[in-house]
């Protein structure tokens, strides 16, 4: 009995639902935006060695927004194993919203830009929680 209430500690099974999924979202958000600055900073790298036009700056922005909206949604999705569509947007949003507040503080003009932006974190989010949802997980093997 000791071993099966440890174990529901260690994996936070015993938090109430709402505190466990708030827990989930915001870690797949640290993720999500992990990958977000590492992909950004390889697009500036490459900017820098290549030359690629300005143009594809949007485009490739808004790329990198959907990946790391649905790493964020994907890894809620998978903890939590319900509601995936919805746990995915909550992400997809959170990304959107940390996006939303860097604009404010650099002063960057609000346009159809960021609107299409906050649909693509969206729907990335979305995509990420249905399939982090339906992902089999691993079962591991007793040594």
């Amino acid at each position: 009995m000791r071993k099966t209430r440890t174990a529901a500690r260690r994996t936070g099974q015993n938090k109430p639902s709402s505190t466990r999924a708030l827990y989930w979202i915001l870690r797949g958000v640290a993720a999500g935006l992990f990958l977000m600055a590492a992909l950004l900073l390889a697009l500036s790298f490459l900017l820098t060695k290549a030359d690629i036009p300005f143009g594809l700056l949007g485009p490739a922005t808004q790329v990198i927004a959907a990946l790391s909206s649905l790493l964020a949604g994907w890894l809620a999705a998978r903890a939590l194993r319900k509601k995936g569509m919805l746990v995915g947007v909550a992400c997809g949003a959170a990304v959107f919203l940390v996006l939303l507040a860097l604009s404010f503080f650099f002063d960057t003009p609000i346009d159809l830009q960021l609107a299409l932006k906050c649909v693509t974190c969206m729907l990335g989010g979305a995509i990420g929680g249905v399939l982090g949802v339906n992902a089999k997980t691993r079962r591991r093997k007793n040594a």
